[in-house]
């Protein structure tokens, strides 16, 4: 049993009043005491969380998937500059109306990342294209068709100079404008375009000089070569022989002045009609020839295997000094009965002392009464020396040309015959 003293010193205890009371979580000073196993599913919501509480370090790796984010959400102020790299974005995700007008500039572009098929049939429009921007490098071979092409979008501007090569045109039907010669570049691209003519074709060519020196200029089948005035075309050539030849059929010459310049050469000619080879229906019109100082003879026309040939409205110098040449208005051997010469004005003229020849057209042939009608001319021979030469207005081959003569101004010099057979 308790002793008295034991009794009293528990008489003497007293215990003060305990009232319980709950700590608040604003209290807690803890880090990590309370774990998400701690929490209730759904229990943290939105307004249990400060404003910049959840930062970076806060959420676990890979927790924040797709259904996690509210649709647009993720505006342009949440993402950091270069977040959004290419393995951060689905395969076709970003379609046309996900892009601002004018969004893709050229800095956005990697070089050559715009292949052929990242762009929309028509998508490239006039507005779209930077001039200059499309080089030849970057169009594949034949990709331009006609149909690309809008109505007279290919002014002079567009093409480069020299870049209209005869190889690339078509020269069907085609009539090529050249605006002016000048020097022997430009009879070098008039012989290119011949070469690539085919019948039928009309070449038309400008004003000035086409200097061809000694390159002969020949004319094909079912051409036609038209200058811009006898007075303002003008082929010179210093060839031997011809300045310009035929060489084949249906052949037109108009609106020219042929000058055969060099005096050494031993025939001067300015037009050659079918030599050696034959050609027929050639018509010769409005144009001037000059083929002077030959030194063994010179030809305005020189016609050799020939029918049907047409000389209208031209005007021949034919004249040498040199001392034993000839000199032939025009010297023809073509046959047929369509050979017609009008308003042909005829200057045949010799130096010569030792008896040569001065004729404003001789006519031979080895067919049989082949018709040439020579209508509405003048034809004008002169030798220096009229008794050393022999001069003849028209000379025909006896019994095997007839000459149709009409309305001709006969101007002669020395002891001659007006028409003569031989």
């Amino acid at each position: 049993m308790p002793t008295a003293m034991q009794l009293s010193a528990v008489a003497f205890l007293t215990f003060a009043p305990f009232t319980a009371s709950a700590q608040l979580a604003t209290d807690l000073a803890c880090v990590g005491c309370v774990s998400s196993t701690d929490l209730a599913t759904g229990s943290v919501t939105t307004g249990r969380i400060a404003l910049g509480a959840v930062t970076s370090n806060r959420i676990l790796d890979g927790s924040v998937t797709a259904s996690k984010i509210a649709t647009g959400a993720v505006k342009t102020g949440e993402i950091a500059l270069g977040a959004v790299t290419n393995n951060r974005i689905a395969n076709g995700a970003v379609t046309v109306s996900k892009i601002a007008t004018g969004a893709v500039t050229t800095g956005r572009l990697a070089l050559g990342a715009v292949t052929n098929n990242r762009i929309a049939d028509g998508a490239v429009r006039a507005p779209k294209i930077s001039d200059g921007s499309i080089q030849t490098s970057k169009i594949v071979d034949g990709a331009v068709t006609s149909a690309k092409i809008a109505p007279s979008a290919i002014s002079t501007t567009e093409i480069a100079n020299g870049a209209v090569t005869a190889a690339k045109l078509d020269m069907t039907g085609t009539v090529f404008i050249e605006d002016s010669g000048d020097n022997f570049n430009n009879c070098t691209k008039l012989i290119s375009e011949l070469a690539v003519a085919v019948d039928p074709t009309v070449i038309v060519r400008g004003p000035g000089v086409y200097d061809c020196g000694a390159t002969q200029v020949t004319i094909p089948t079912g051409v036609s070569l038209i200058g811009s005035g006898r007075r303002r075309t003008i082929i010179r050539g210093s060839t031997n022989f011809a300045v310009l030849k035929t060489s084949g059929d249906n052949i037109e010459i108009a609106d020219l002045f042929l000058n055969r310049h060099s005096t050494n050469v031993a025939e001067a000619r300015g037009i050659e009609v079918g030599f050696p080879s034959s050609s027929d229906q050639v018509i010769i019109r409005n144009v001037r020839i000059s083929a002077t100082n030959g030194t063994t003879a010179s030809y305005g026309i020189f016609a050799g295997n020939c029918s049907g040939l047409r000389v209208e409205n031209v005007q021949i110098d034919a004249t040498t000094g040199n001392t034993g040449a000839n000199a032939f208005g025009i010297y023809t051997a073509c046959g047929g009965t369509k050979n017609v010469f009008t308003s042909v004005d005829i200057l045949a003229l010799t130096s010569d002392t030792t008896g040569a020849f001065c004729r404003g057209v001789q006519a031979l042939t080895v067919q049989t009464q082949d018709v040439h009608r020579i209508t509405d001319s003048s034809i004008q021979t002169f030798p220096t020396t009229p008794a050393n030469a022999t001069v003849n207005s028209v000379l025909q081959a006896t019994g095997k040309v007839f000459l149709v003569l009409t309305d001709i101004s006969h101007v002669v010099s020395g002891t001659v015959t007006e028409v003569a057979n031989y």
